[in-house]
């Protein structure tokens, strides 16, 4: 199961989601590039950490090239071991990831969707509503 939030969102932002579902592993980047700038998160980055004590394990990605920070795992040390996945079949109902409504009227509340649910979401959507098939190509843009 997982979830996610937008590397621009402020750390304040980010625990009010994440504190809701006690996450064990955070896949954090050094920051992001947006108008022509850098946009450096480390302190966000360590901000997160602090404040979210159920971390066993924290995945850096350097996509300004810093280091990983002390106790974080580099991915690409991740990715360069010689493993193969391992793939575990689930119910149909077995959640997939967690999304959050926008927050205006309080804390953002999470959102479990289904593994089936979500196949039969985009069935519907793609194959119905968009009339794609097997000989199509498809993409689907999205910022996070």
């Amino acid at each position: 199961v997982w979830t996610s939030c937008a590397p621009d969102f402020g750390a304040r932002s980010v625990l009010d989601r994440f504190q809701q579902i006690e996450p064990v592993v955070l896949f954090t980047v050094d920051g992001y590039r947006y108008g022509g700038k850098e946009h450096d998160r480390t302190e966000t980055v360590a901000e997160l950490r602090r404040e979210l004590p159920t971390l066993r394990a924290v995945v850096h990605i350097p996509l300004l090239g810093t280091d990983a920070p002390e106790g974080a795992l580099a991915w690409a040390a991740l990715t360069s071991a010689d493993t193969e996945p391992v793939f575990e079949q689930v119910p149909f109902d077995h959640p997939l990831w967690v999304l959050y409504s926008s927050g205006t009227t309080g804390l953002p509340k999470a959102i479990v969707q289904s593994q089936g649910g979500i196949l039969l979401e985009h069935f519907k959507q793609l194959g119905l509503h968009c009339d794609l098939g097997p000989e199509d190509r498809f993409f689907w843009y999205t910022s996070t």
